[in-house]
């Protein structure tokens, strides 16, 4: 006879009887869910996804759209670059960047980009040092992403 443990009456057979046919159900599910048939169909559309992304890859490639990543990693380290480290003329430019004072519109841009990636880089190491493992993939992307735009 099965109980109700809310009424106060005994439940016959085992506690782990319920967890057993528990199992057994998630199993039969399974069963039904992944059949050669299903297999077979999530293998094709893997293999179709696998060949748009080469398609598009490929198309990208022939349009260009990855011959400026070198030139604009390059960039974000121009600033440093072009003054040696941290100057005194680099510390100069900053400032009149940070005043809208300076006149090379162009450095002043590359030295704001520069400095968002590479606090977003300083964010990833923070975060990596927390535990914070996603966030570091999370935050190094995104700052790159930002610097580009």
């Amino acid at each position: 006879m099965q109980g109700n443990v809310l009424s106060g009456q005994q439940a016959s057979g085992s506690p782990w009887d319920a967890v057993k046919g528990a199992g057994e159900s998630i199993k039969a599910g399974a069963d039904k869910v992944f059949t050669k048939e299903n297999r077979d169909k999530a293998a094709a559309a893997a293999a179709n996804a696998k060949k748009h992304a080469n398609d598009t890859h490929e198309e990208l490639k022939r349009a260009g759209i990855y011959n400026h990543f070198g030139s604009f990693n390059r960039e974000l380290i121009k600033p440093w670059d072009t003054y040696g480290g941290f100057s005194p003329e680099l510390k100069t430019e900053a400032k009149k960047t940070f005043v809208l004072m300076s006149e090379d519109s162009m450095f002043s841009f590359q030295l704001c980009n520069s400095l968002s990636f590479f606090a977003g880089v300083l964010s990833a190491i923070w975060s990596f040092l927390r535990g914070h493992y996603l966030e570091v993939i999370w935050g190094t992307l995104i700052s790159y992403l930002l610097a580009c735009v």
